[in-house]
């Protein structure tokens, strides 16, 4: 009686888990791997040949028209001829050659028929016959990772057979260093004394505007200082509306007007007192 877990891996297949021991670029090579680890006893259970980078490939076989579309409905038709005369020789074993000749006959054009129908009448038909196929770029043998130094022992790829694990395996890859590396402190020497004194000049006149030192070392006078620019990023204006824009040109004129009609009536006012 089968256990769940393996039925469940039959219905729900997975990625075997383990270490690459080998790359190769065609299946038969991948094959050879696995058949130099079979002729060296090695427990082949543990052993799963993974093709990467999958391309759908379609080759193309030649031309298509309604002469090669009545050739394949003949090759049809013959094999459905002999299928069902066959079947009426084991129902009927009376029948004789001239009973299965008619049916072959019926049977080849009604293949053909078919077939320059099905080429005449679909609307998405291909100017050329071709075969699909399903590649890979390259084909990994992967191994469990408590085997995978004497698959590579075998296969002769060296410690660094293995440049990947595959998902769901706990060991790491071979040749990949995971312990943990020091952190080297940056060792600083001890402070270096101060060296001489060094001699002053002669003392400057102090400039106009400039503080003058009193007693005590005090400084007094205008110190003047320059602000310090912000470092804050200037906010973006927001763009206005065609609204804002009118109603800002509105009180824009109105503030106009106004100010036309002070002047007016102060000129009235001057004109006024200079009559009487």
């Amino acid at each position: 009686m089968s256990s769940p877990s393996s039925r469940s891996t039959a219905r729900f297949p997975t990625i075997p888990t383990g270490e690459v021991v080998g790359s190769y670029e065609t299946y038969e090579r991948a094959q050879a791997a696995v058949d130099q680890l079979a002729r060296a006893d090695f427990p082949l259970g543990e052993v799963s040949i993974v093709g990467s980078t999958l391309k759908s490939v379609e080759r193309v076989t030649g031309k298509m028209n309604a002469g090669r579309a009545a050739l394949g409905g003949l090759l049809s038709g013959v094999m459905l001829g002999v299928f069902v005369g066959l079947l009426v020789l084991i129902l009927t074993p009376q029948a004789g050659l001239t009973t299965l000749l008619p049916v072959m006959m019926v049977a080849i054009g009604f293949s053909v028929l078919w077939s320059l129908l099905t080429h005449v009448m679909n609307p998405r038909k291909k100017e050329f016959t071709s075969v699909m196929q399903i590649l890979a770029a390259h084909f990994d043998v992967v191994v469990g990772p408590e085997l995978a130094g004497r698959a590579r022992q075998v296969l002769g790829t060296g410690a660094t057979g293995g440049q990947a694990a595959y998902a769901g395996s706990a060991v790491p890859p071979s040749g990949m260093n995971t312990t943990a590396q020091p952190v080297s402190e940056e060792v600083q020497g001890p402070e270096q004394p101060w060296g001489p004194a060094q001699p002053r000049g002669p003392e400057q006149p102090f400039g106009p505007g400039q503080p003058q030192p009193q007693e005590g070392g005090a400084i007094t006078g205008p110190v003047t200082s320059e602000p310090a620019e912000s470092t804050e990023p200037a906010t973006p204006q927001r763009p206005r509306t065609y609204g804002e824009a009118q109603d800002a040109l509105r009180r824009e004129r109105e503030s106009a007007a106004r100010d036309r009609r002070r002047r007016e009536a102060g000129d009235a006012g001057s004109a006024t007192g200079q009559s009487s």
